[in-house]
C-alpha cells in the first residue's frame, strides 16, 4: 500500500472496480422496477433517497418501498428510455417527476405533492 493512501477493509473493491462502483452510485439517482401486465408495461420509479420513507398528508399515505419501486438503479438517460418504453408509470420525487415533465410525459398541473414530495402517474395510449 502506498504511503498516505487510505486503508481498505477486506473484501472492499479496489482500483478501477471501486472507481466504477463509486461513479455508478454517483450518477444513479433513481430506483425503478418494471411490471408487465398483459400488453402494458408499468414503470415504478423514485428518486433513490426516498426509498424507505413513508409520507402522509391528510388521508393520503404513501410508503415508498423498495419492494414496489425496486432495487435497480438508473441515471437520467436510462430513466428517459424506460419512460419511452412504458405504458403506465408511477413516479415519486422531485428529480423523477421533473425529468418526466421536461420530456412531456407529465403535465406539472397534474402533479400532486405529499409532504412536499411530487408524485405523478402516467398512462400512455398506444396502438
Amino acid at each position: 500500500m502506498l504511503k498516505g493512501s487510505p486503508a481498505r477493509a477486506a473484501g472492499e473493491p479496489s482500483g478501477r472496480k471501486a472507481f466504477q462502483q463509486a461513479r455508478r452510485h454517483e450518477v444513479a439517482v433513481f430506483r425503478f422496477r418494471l411490471y408487465r401486465f398483459e400488453n402494458d408495461l408499468l414503470l415504478a420509479a423514485s428518486d433513490e433517497e426516498l426509498i424507505g420513507r413513508s409520507l402522509s398528508q391528510g388521508e393520503v399515505e404513501i410508503h415508498i418501498s423498495e419492494q414496489f419501486y425496486g432495487t435497480k438503479e438508473a441515471d437520467q438517460g436510462e430513466l428517459r428510455d424506460l419512460l419511452d418504453r412504458c405504458t403506465v408509470a408511477n413516479l415519486m420525487g422531485e428529480r423523477c417527476v421533473k425529468l418526466a415533465a421536461e420530456l412531456g410525459f407529465v403535465d406539472r398541473g397534474n402533479v400532486v405533492e405529499v409532504e412536499d414530495v411530487p408524485h405523478a402517474q402516467v398512462a400512455q395510449m398506444r396502438r
